[in-house]
Parts: C-alpha cells; sequence; structure tokens
C-alpha cells in the first residue's frame, strides 16, 4: 500500500530504554516527592517547628498560609479533603 503525498506516516517510536521510559521518569519524580511529603509530616508533627509555649499570631499565619498552599497541592492533585471545602480561586 502506497502512501500518498499528502498522507502522514505514523509517527516510528523510539525503542523503549531506560533514557526514555516515562514509567522510570515518573518513578524517578515520585520518590524525592514522597521524601518532601514525609519531611513535611515530620515539620507539622514538630509544632512546624515552633516552640508550643511561645506561639504569637504570626506563627498563626504561617500556619494558615501552610495550609491553604497545602490545600492548593491537593486541588492540583485532584485529592479531595474530607471536612475542607474547595479552594477558591
Amino acid at each position: 500500500m502506497a502512501i500518498m503525498k499528502n498522507e502522514s506516516r505514523p509517527a516510528k517510536r523510539a525503542p523503549r530504554t531506560p533514557a526514555n521510559d516515562a514509567t522510570l521518569a515518573f518513578m524517578a519524580e515520585l520518590t524525592p516527592c514522597q521524601t518532601l511529603a514525609q519531611a513535611l509530616a515530620d515539620h507539622l508533627d514538630d509544632h512546624a517547628g515552633y516552640d508550643p509555649d511561645n506561639l504569637n499570631w504570626g506563627h498563626v499565619g504561617d500556619v494558615q498560609r501552610t495550609r491553604h498552599q497545602l490545600r492548593e497541592i491537593c486541588t492540583l492533585l485532584g485529592i479531595e479533603i474530607p471536612g475542607e471545602n474547595s479552594p477558591r480561586r
């Protein structure tokens, strides 16, 4: 079967190798995300690094901003948070 002049040929796929394998690239990116999430959880478990006996309204604002940014990340990833309204844009 001849290909006519205006017909496009199917794109040739590169051989699947570690250099171009999306699965390996995805996993390589996912691992640091898991490390970051664990570091964040540990930090929040430690009162976000603040002395709980010496908190002030600035610390409240910091935690509110952190919560807002985490909600934005959850929205980006399509994660529904029980008891939370979706962030308004």
